[in-house]
């Protein structure tokens, strides 16, 4: 929980948020910092789901691939082509997509021929796809069991992209959520469109911070991005 020992680290002299976001697994450090989910409870949930998920990750079958410098609609119709499905719609120009990696490898290909870029991520499994309905429905009794607060700082979801302000709506976010995909960008227009300009970013890597910025390229407004400092060892 990385996310969280930067935040916590950094709270005292950090002002108050008025949203918490969290991409994909993120969001269990996102429920923390909101005031959500006790900590440990929070990365209980998080170790006995992903021992489902890892039961979903076959051996060398699926995969993710992430694309940039193609717009939606193009990557919408390559990924319907190719039989994938897309997993994650971080900015206008940067996507991952999810499926068997015969399908990934082929679509690489075509991407770089259309003059965009393909990574292939080293996950084994095709994430925020169909192909974890299985783990997703058998994590529902943990999600109902979860002691979640009456009152939060609102949460962003990453299927809706919309506000969560109690614990119902967070059960329902949380539900399915690996089966669905990250809408990241609807979840940073939600911010923006909100009167959100400065954005607090914790964790390791520069992914956050690079996909805020990306954001902030589509918008009239400058965007304001703060990396948190890294707690002493």
């Amino acid at each position: 929980m990385a996310d969280y020992e930067r935040a916590q680290h950094s709270r005292a002299d950090l002002p108050t948020p008025d949203f918490v976001l969290g991409h994909s697994s993120g969001q269990n450090s996102a429920m923390v910092l909101s005031g959500a989910l006790p900590f440990d409870h929070a990365v209980r949930f998080a170790h006995q789901r992903g021992l489902l998920q890892d039961q979903a990750c076959d051996a060398g079958s699926h995969g993710l691939l992430a694309v940039s410098g193609l717009g939606g609609a193009a990557v919408d119709r390559l990924a319907a082509a190719q039989r994938l499905v897309v997993a994650n719609r971080n900015a206008s120009d940067q996507f991952v997509l999810a499926g068997q990696l015969a399908a990934i490898a082929s679509t690489t290909t075509v991407i770089e021929a259309a003059g965009g870029i393909a990574v292939r991520l080293r996950l084994a499994g095709a994430f925020h796809s169909e192909h974890f309905r299985r783990a997703d429905e058998h994590t529902q009794p943990l999600i109902d069991a979860l002691p979640i607060a009456g009152a939060f700082t609102p949460l962003i979801g990453n299927r809706s992209g919309q506000p969560i302000r109690d614990a119902q709506a967070l059960r329902a976010e949380l539900s399915m959520q690996y089966t669905r995909p990250v809408a990241w960008t609807n979840a940073l227009q939600t911010t923006y469109d909100a009167g959100v300009r400065t954005f607090l970013v914790t964790g390791p890597g520069n992914a956050m911070a690079g996909l805020v910025r990306r954001f902030g390229r589509t918008v009239d407004e400058t965007l304001r991005t703060i990396r948190l400092n890294a707690p002493p060892l």
